[in-house]
């Protein structure tokens, strides 16, 4: 049905869009960062060298920077919700694969699909904000994307250390996968 106030309802579809864009971000920034607090558990689960595990952090980067051309390029020919949305479901796959992860190789695979998973949310991201709000806005909406970055890094030193301690470090993962998916869905519905 559609909305007696067209105004309203674009306004509440730029808050969605700012909202999953947001999570995202947010989600990303929180992965990148969780390598220091869930190394040392998975090292000692897994039997794997800590030193070892330093590899899959860095492969994370590597992978989201290895993309950021073609994802450019993506963004020009798909457009912005098509791109964030379907490159965030290696984040899922990444993220469920690395909480079942049972060996070195599937942390650093899992640790790759999260990399490129995350990989479009800030230039995604400045694209629909260029779209859907005024010029003016725009610092505003970045400043914000960053403040939602910064929660995600937060998020990932002691509340994370705390949920290891009781759940274990697998279960935060499953978390993030469902978020990261519910985004998803919400991103291509809105």
């Amino acid at each position: 049905m559609p909305s007696e106030n067209p105004t309203y309802s674009r306004k509440l579809q730029a808050f969605y869009i700012f909202a999953v864009c947001a999570a995202l971000f947010g989600l990303g920034q929180f992965q990148r960062m969780s390598g220091a607090v869930i190394m040392p558990p998975i090292a000692e689960d897994l039997g794997i060298a800590v030193a070892s595990l330093g590899i899959t952090a860095a492969a994370l980067f590597f992978a989201s920077a290895l993309v950021q051309i073609p994802i450019s390029m993506m963004l020009d020919r798909f457009g912005s919700r098509k791109v964030i949305c379907t490159t965030a479901i290696f984040a899922v796959i990444g993220s469920l694969l690395l909480a079942s992860a049972e060996s070195f190789n599937d942390i650093l695979i899992a640790r790759i699909l999260i990399g490129l998973g995350y990989s479009a949310t800030m230039m995604s991201s400045y694209v629909l904000f260029a779209k859907w709000f005024p010029p003016e806005k725009f610092a505003t909406m970045a400043s914000w994307l960053m403040a939602s970055s910064s929660i995600g890094a937060i998020m990932a030193s002691a509340p994370l250390a705390y949920s290891i301690e009781l759940f274990g470090w697998r279960t935060p993962f499953v978390v993030v996968a469902i978020i990261t998916l519910l985004m998803i869905l919400i991103g291509f519905v809105v």
